[in-house]
């Protein structure tokens, strides 16, 4: 890489003991873990989340597909019908100098192929066979520096052997039923990842979806036999103003897809990565200064970007929770016993 080009930038300002608190947040269940792994009093730790809800997105993150379900994202230049099932969001995108969509949904596996037929020819398909996402306690491109969290490109040289796989199998192995109790503890998880079971017991909302009540006894059971089993931890994006820095997303083919894949989220402004067989499909908040050190960094590998830079527009033409499409998911499979 030519000398006059960085390879560091600054991302996202934050005081130190919100960077302690978000380095704990990734591997604790409770507010009291966090305190306990950043090494500061409970109370303070409150908070800290509290004002790092106004600028980062915290979340409960399970294996989907140890569930049967895949992930999935279709990039198409046809406007997605209103009735596609599973369905997460419809957002508007760009490439190739027109308007696009990105269709996304939690497709039981069983139903990838009825999903897609939705779909006409002119589409590219990504089913996250391993989501892979930003972790700020051990992304290896990721630095806290005079109050400032930096991602450095040249680190990500070498460290192909460091980056570890939660692998790309057609086939995943340990599967984990999914059913009421455990849809009601999601619901509650998902909707803030410190909420406590007590919530998933007596909350309202849970009563209406589910239609009956669950004991806490059985909730208690459910968490450690199911939920705790697909649990991935907790993820934390960190998002800055669309105005200053576009959402943009870059679909990745190649040999190398993956590995450009997993080494692209340990940088800061990267959030996601859907990882198919040859493809790609990564999501961020990339720094324009840092794009072309990026794409020289690409040269490198067996990976191209034949859409080239895809940007997002900031509104959604449709959403979904996912906790909605789980309780649909898992209704299904009650009438089905």
């Amino acid at each position: 890489m030519p000398s006059m080009l960085p390879t560091s930038f600054q991302f996202f300002k934050l005081k130190e003991v919100e960077w302690k608190v978000i380095r704990a947040i990734p591997r604790s269940l409770t507010i009291t873990e966090v305190a306990r792994r950043a090494g500061i009093p409970q109370y303070r730790v409150s908070r800290v989340l509290s004002r790092l809800k106004e600028k980062t997105k915290i979340s409960f993150e399970v294996d989907f597909r140890r569930l049967g379900i895949t992930p999935m994202a279709v990039l198409t230049s046809t406007s997605p019908s209103p009735n596609i099932p599973f369905l997460r969001a419809v957002r508007v995108v760009r490439f190739l100098g027109r308007k696009s969509y990105l269709v996304s949904g939690l497709v039981p596996e069983e139903f990838i192929d009825d999903w897609l037929a939705y779909f006409k020819s002119d589409r590219y398909v990504i089913r996250a066979l391993e989501r892979a996402w930003w972790d700020p306690e051990k992304a290896v491109a990721t630095a806290y520096v005079n109050g400032w969290i930096v991602g450095n490109l040249e680190v990500l040289r070498g460290v192909e052997n460091l980056i570890v796989s939660q692998g790309t199998r057609l086939t995943p192995k340990d599967r984990v039923p999914l059913d009421e109790a455990d849809l009601a503890i999601l619901m509650v998880k998902m909707s803030w990842a410190f909420n406590s079971l007590r919530k998933a017991e007596k909350d309202k909302n849970i009563l209406k979806y589910i239609g009956r009540r669950i004991s806490h006894q059985a909730l208690s059971r459910h968490y450690r036999k199911h939920v705790l089993r697909v649990w991935r931890g907790n993820r934390v994006r960190l998002y800055r103003s669309l105005v200053e820095v576009p959402y943009m997303l870059m679909y990745l083919e190649g040999r190398s897809a993956g590995l450009i894949a997993r080494l692209l989220v340990q940088l800061p402004w990267f959030h996601t990565a859907y990882i198919d067989l040859g493809r790609a499909l990564v999501s961020g908040q990339p720094p324009c200064s840092s794009l072309l050190p990026l794409m020289q960094l690409f040269d490198e590998y067996e990976v191209y970007m034949p859409l080239g830079e895809i940007l997002m527009e900031p509104s959604l033409q449709k959403y979904v929770p996912d906790t909605l499409i789980l309780r649909d998911i898992v209704k299904m499979k009650v009438r089905e016993r």
